[in-house]
């Protein structure tokens, strides 16, 4: 079966088995190809041919290797779009492939992320309860919605632990919160109205199809934004973390 090597515009090559006859052009599976070579494989092997392409991007046996270079570029933008379900049904065999792509750093994508906390204190006892929490995203190409707005809502939750009961305790240099029981953790009684803003980036982002990151990024912004909305309630900076009823009635009384 002859074996197609694509050939980037960064030298790397990816290869693939296609059934003779097959249009190698409906087998470019991802830009910025500059050619394609054609060799021998299994059973056609000799030493003396060669797999190769003909001037109908038709994968042949037999003949002299050819490598196509730039104008490749422009026949790849004429070719309509192929499911990759539907290769595989059109060769009739099981397909392997392989590809690698690597982003390259710029310094001008960037991710950014606006949150704000609405929250309630109990000036007689210090609770404060948060009633509300809205996170705003700057994103490219959503691949998976579901998924990105659970990485967002599961972040934010976890950010909400951090601040506000999530504390590893110490006695005499052993730990002392041994159990959940101790060492508080959110669950669903503590999840407050959460509301998502979507902005989407002009630039999209680094990705092949112009995705952003997502897994981290609305965990950061958490606790600073429920510090500041006690501040804004009470007058009063809470300058260590989780934000427990105790720190701010200590805070409040000593005022």
């Amino acid at each position: 079966m002859p074996k197609i090597t694509y050939i980037a515009h960064d030298g790397k090559t990816t290869s693939v088995d296609v059934p003779a006859g097959e249009n190698v052009m409906r087998g470019a599976l991802y830009n910025g190809i500059d050619g394609i070579v054609g060799e021998c494989g299994g059973a056609e092997s000799c030493g003396t041919c060669h797999c190769y392409v003909d001037d109908a991007w038709t994968a042949k046996v037999g003949g002299p290797a050819s490598v196509v270079e730039a104008e490749l570029l422009e026949a790849v933008a004429s070719v309509p779009p192929v499911r990759l379900a539907d290769l595989v049904a059109q060769s009739g065999a099981p397909v392997e492939a392989e590809c690698t792509y690597t982003a390259e750093r710029d310094e001008h994508i960037t991710a950014f992320c606006a949150q704000i906390a609405e929250v309630e204190v109990e000036e007689d006892t210090g609770e404060v309860t948060l009633k509300t929490f809205t996170t705003a995203h700057d994103v490219g190409t959503v691949l998976n919605p579901i998924s990105h707005q659970g990485q967002i809502e599961g972040a934010v939750m976890q950010g909400i632990g951090y601040a506000m009961m999530e504390e590893l305790q110490y006695d005499e240099g052993r730990v002392s919160t041994l159990s959940f029981g101790e060492y508080k953790i959110p669950t669903m009684g503590d999840i407050p109205e959460l509301r998502t803003v979507l902005v989407p980036s002009e630039s999209g982002g680094p990705t092949p199809y112009g995705g952003k990151s997502i897994g981290e990024q609305p965990i950061g912004a958490v606790a600073p934004a429920i510090v500041n909305a006690v501040l804004d309630a009470t007058g009063i900076s809470i300058t260590e973390l989780p934000v427990t009823a105790e720190k701010v009635y200590r805070a409040l009384h000593a005022k």
